[in-house]
């Protein structure tokens, strides 16, 4: 070992160890734990330890929250079998080390280790107080080198061995934070492998590419399949003998005999992708090691488990924290993705992801608290009655459906709203399909307090959604948050009241009549404007001008007016970013997006600024004019501009995915692609050929008793007999043109076309392997698959499909 020492003192640098470990900064406690653990592994390796690892600040969920113990000694890893943390005090001396203890606790030890600049000390727990176990002194009387922490951590790794096994704590007595990170780890280990097999499951279910990501997905996955192994764990409901690749099937199969409701919360949907075998391998051992450690005999202390897991997680699952506490007198109440259950008496639906509707399902089953009237991971899908009187949580999902699920959401909001018919844009996302579904089953006077995504309300959609809430509903607050852009309102027309719009510490109140007769632009500039250019449209210097207010004399000003500094801000605002609105658009886009104008006079003083040659005066010009007739105005912020480095971002992305194709190329297809015929009729000697001649690609007419026509893009058509010689040719034309022979033998013709075909359906299938594998959206790997595909010489897929 002293070899060993000497040569790693050649290859790392030597630290110089302060006197007082306080003194010791981030960067050198990292290269010091590092070391260590170099050193700790050099000894395991030898085999003369009961520690199977060493790990450097390994992420735990503690007492105080998230801690990173420098070193954590492992006698196994996989089962979450600790033997030893150590920790670095900001002091020589020290009574004891409050992150020790909690690190202990989470870690299931009843020990853990302080190392000093001078000494090491082993703490022990004995009931509730922790005392001094054992010390190791650190070198001699002067200054500890690095062959004296050397010779430290033999003695130090030699003492755990024994404290290792006599300070265990008793699985009776375990933490629910131990627990909880027993849990955590076994996800954490699952989610890359779970990631992958979930953009590979997408690319090869070939249906639209809509949906969560897929790293959502697999923590979706991981975490509801953790919640079924720990309910079936706590009613001891699973079969002793599950071979562990059979897990996930016996899973399914035990779920049902659970105590209900949890049979249908818990239950696996069939659109639910399997886990691959070594997630089930993985999560078997997390199953074995839940009941050796009895958490059936202490429910509360396991479902507390999952609950500081899936606090963690919540963000990532699609739930948000709730607004604020229910009012009494509610009759039903519907919450949108609560991180948490709501135990009050008031009748309640929810609406939560999957993983999150098993948890709360759980934990209310063991807590005896009331099931929701009706659970849901759809809003659509909520039925008509009870109608909700208040609606509170987040709706934020924000992708695009296709062109089918439009139809789909119109076709529901049929039930929300049986005497309308809405025709929402295309690029309308889910959360807004949802809030007006939600508007519509709600009973008349219901209350809404909902969080949405940001910077919405200047989009075509948003004009759309806020002129039909306006119409049917009453806004009473609005403000932006580091969630999103919170909106509060209820279902019935209040002519006398005010909507409150919070901006920074001040508020901003606009009568609800004025908001329905002016532009739904000024909700957006309430809701961003400084005071200063606020106060201009309070008092009338600035103006949304409608059809009947157009200052027509003064468009050239207008025109003008949008190439200003406060003209583009106000521009930059009120279009959501969009580019300036040209010339001959200038008057339907700035009715249409509501950008405030000042007077005719101003506009018409403007428009005397163009220049002789019938050019555009500089903005500093246009600037100081408008200052004579509105006053200064405050340094606005730039207007957005291209940066000089987006055309080299392009370049670097194509780059990259050239890079990427060519990689999946050589992978796929490394033994060569398959030519029909050629290649299909080694295993037939000599069979007798016929002839065929075309110039361009073919399609099938026609067919009548066997014989089949084809014709190419020209009009000219082939007659054939037999339909799998028309689609041999079909095949062999989308390639190249004719002359080329095929077997006079039909039952030959069929038999090589199934065997081409199969080829391709195994290409293509390691195609969309490999695509997925490498490409984390979707969409994109789609077009990937496509691409590559039409680089090589391959046949349209929708021929082979």
């Amino acid at each position: 070992m002293r070899g060993a020492v000497s040569l790693t003192i050649r290859f790392f640098r030597i630290m110089t160890i302060p006197e007082k470990t306080s003194e010791i900064d981030k960067n050198t406690l990292q290269q010091l734990a590092q070391q260590l653990a170099r050193w700790a592994r050099e000894f395991i390796s030898a085999g003369r330890s009961p520690f199977r690892r060493v790990e450097t600040f390994v992420p735990i969920l503690t007492e105080t929250g998230d801690m990173a113990p420098p070193l954590v000694f492992w006698i196994n890893r996989d089962s979450y079998m600790a033997g030893g943390a150590v920790f670095f005090p900001e002091e020589s001396e020290v009574s004891s080390v409050p992150e020790g203890q909690h690190a202990a606790d989470a870690l299931g030890l009843a020990y853990y280790v302080a190392w000093g600049a001078k000494d090491i000390t082993l703490w022990q727990r004995h009931e509730k107080l922790w005392e001094k176990a054992r010390t190791i002194p650190v070198g001699g009387n002067g200054r500890p080198n690095t062959v004296d922490f050397h010779d430290a951590l033999m003695r130090l790794m030699e003492e755990m061995k024994t404290y290792s096994v006599l300070a265990a704590v008793p699985p009776d007595k375990l933490t629910p934070y131990y627990l909880a990170n027993l849990s955590r780890a076994t996800v954490l280990s699952l989610l890359p492998s779970l990631t992958e097999h979930f953009r590979i499951h997408r690319g090869m279910a070939n249906s639209d590419q809509g949906g969560s990501s897929a790293e959502r997905q697999a923590l979706g996955k991981a975490m509801l399949t953790l919640i079924r192994i720990m309910a079936l764990a706590l009613h001891d409901a699973l079969p002793k003998a599950v071979q562990p690749q059979k897990l996930e099937e016996a899973m399914g199969e035990a779920l049902a005999a659970l105590p209900g409701p949890l049979p249908q919360t818990l239950r696996m949907s069939s659109r639910e992708p399997a886990l691959p075998e070594e997630a089930q391998v993985r999560l078997h051992l997390l199953l074995h090691r839940l009941t050796q450690l009895g958490i059936a005999r202490n429910p509360q202390r396991a479902v507390q488990a999952l609950d500081l897991l899936q606090q963690q997680t919540a963000p990532e699952l699609g739930t948000s924290p709730l607004t604020d506490s229910i009012e009494p007198g509610a009759e039903t109440v519907l919450l949108l993705y609560p991180n948490r259950i709501l135990d009050v008496k008031t009748p309640q639906v929810v609406v939560n992801s999957p993983p999150m509707l098993a948890f709360q399902s759980l934990l209310r089953h063991v807590d005896g608290i009331a099931q929701p009237l009706t659970s849901t991971t759809d809003p659509m899908a909520l039925p008509p009655d009870p109608a909700p009187d208040r609606v509170c949580g987040s709706l934020m999902d924000s992708r695009l459906p296709s062109a089918a699920e439009r139809q789909s959401l119109a076709a529901q909001l049929r039930l929300s709203w049986p005497a309308r018919r809405f025709r929402l844009p295309p690029r309308t996302p889910l959360w807004a399909w949802h809030m007006l579904h939600l508007l519509g089953l709600a009973g008349d006077g219901g209350h809404f307090d909902l969080v949405t995504p940001p910077a919405w309300l200047t989009s075509t959609y948003g004009r759309q959604l806020l002129g039909l809430l306006l119409e049917n509903a009453t806004l009473k607050h609005l403000r932006e948050s580091e969630r999103g852009l919170c909106l509060e309102f209820s279902k019935q027309q209040q002519s006398d009241s005010s909507v409150i719009i919070k901006h920074g510490t001040e508020a901003r109140s606009i009568p609800n009549t004025r908001l329905r007769e002016d532009h739904v632009s000024l909700l957006s500039l309430a809701l961003m404007l400084p005071d200063a250019i606020w106060n201009m449209i309070e008092d009338g210097r600035l103006t949304v001008p409608t059809t009947r207010t157009w200052p027509q004399p003064a468009e050239q000003g207008i025109f003008f007016y949008s190439r200003s500094s406060l003209g583009r801000y106000l521009w930059q605002i009120t279009s959501g970013g969009r580019p300036l609105p040209r010339r001959t658009s200038l008057r339907s886009e700035v009715l249409r997006k509501g950008l405030p104008l000042p007077g005719q006079k101003a506009l018409l003083s403007l428009q005397k600024l163009q220049t002789e040659g019938g050019g555009e005066p500089s903005a500093t010009i246009l600037d100081q004019e408008l200052a004579l007739w509105l006053g200064a105005t405050p340094e606005l912020p730039a207007a957005n501009k291209a940066t000089p480095d987006e055309s080299r971002d392009t370049d670097s992305h194509q780059h990259a995915e050239q890079d990427l194709l060519a990689n999946v190329a050589e992978r796929v297809f490394m033994d060569g692609i398959p030519v029909f015929p050629d290649h299909y009729l080694y295993d037939y000697y000599r069979p007798e050929m016929r002839r065929f001649d075309f110039e361009k690609p073919l399609s099938i007419d026609e067919e009548f008793f066997g014989t089949v026509e084809l014709k190419d893009e020209q009009g000219h058509k082939l007659q054939v007999e037999g339909m799998e010689t028309a689609q041999a040719l079909v095949l062999i034309s989308s390639l190249r043109s004719g002359p080329v022979e095929l077997p006079v033998d039909r039952v030959i013709i069929s038999t090589i076309l199934d065997r081409y075909r199969q080829d391709l359906r195994k290409l293509r299938s390691n195609l969309v392997k490999e695509i997925f594998r490498r490409q984390a959206d979707p969409r994109t790997a789609k077009t990937l698959v496509e691409r590559l595909w039409q680089q090589q010489p391959l046949p349209p897929w929708r021929l082979i499909a």
